[in-house]
């Protein structure tokens, strides 16, 4: 399995507010504030360590019950590395 390039796919902070934005206007019907959109940012800061965790788990599950040839440890392995980064920096 190719490693799997987390960080360097992940997109631009300023890219990452604009869609917090437009998320929340389409929620609320009306522009969010900095504050707002600050808050919400945060919260995908604190929940995508739990992203890789869902993932690995799910891969290690495929692993032993899926007839789909794929290297699913492999893939578990790297999501929760990932994990074990971002946890790292938090």
């Amino acid at each position: 399995m190719d490693n799997l390039d987390f960080e360097g796919n992940y997109p631009e902070e300023a890219s990452v507010e604009d869609w917090i934005s437009h998320y929340l206007l389409e929620l609320h019907q009306k522009g969010p504030t900095q504050e707002e959109v600050r808050e919400v940012r945060e919260e995908v800061r604190r929940f995508t360590p739990v992203n890789h965790l869902v993932w690995s788990t799910w891969a290690v599950l495929q692993a032993l019950s899926s007839s789909i040839s794929y290297d699913y440890l492999g893939y578990a392995r790297q999501r929760l590395t990932e994990y074990r980064r971002l946890r790292k920096t938090q």
